[in-house]
């Protein structure tokens, strides 16, 4: 949710822009946010980092405790991996709206595809 909503951000130079997405996360799903956890995230910028960082760091306090395989088994490899791939597809989600397209190359395409069309 987090992810979600700072993707549509107006202003990204704004300082209480995570407040703001705090503010809609607890509006959809008020139950998400802990009141312990909403300091946590207010200090950070990208606050879906900070959670993917979380879960990683439970991940690796299940296998401690016994609750999942433990770290030297190829399960928790292969779990951790997971976690990785999608902290990784999010980061690429993110720099891929960050990295606007130039307007010539859309409107480029976009007569290719009409011309491709009429023929």
């Amino acid at each position: 949710w987090l992810l979600h909503f700072s993707l549509d951000v107006k202003d990204p130079n704004d300082p209480d822009v995570t407040q703001h997405m705090i503010e809609k996360v607890e509006s959809v799903r008020p139950w998400l946010i802990e009141a312990h956890e909403k300091p946590m995230l207010l200090r950070q910028k990208d606050g879906y980092a900070l959670l993917w960082t979380w879960v990683a760091s439970l991940i690796g306090r299940m296998a401690q405790d016994g609750e999942i395989p433990p770290m030297a088994s190829p399960t928790y490899g292969r779990i951790l991996n997971i976690v990785q791939r999608a902290y990784g597809s999010i980061r690429d989600v993110r720099a891929l709206h960050l990295i606007k397209t130039p307007f010539i190359y859309i409107h480029t395409l976009a007569i290719l595809v009409h011309v491709n069309n009429i023929l």
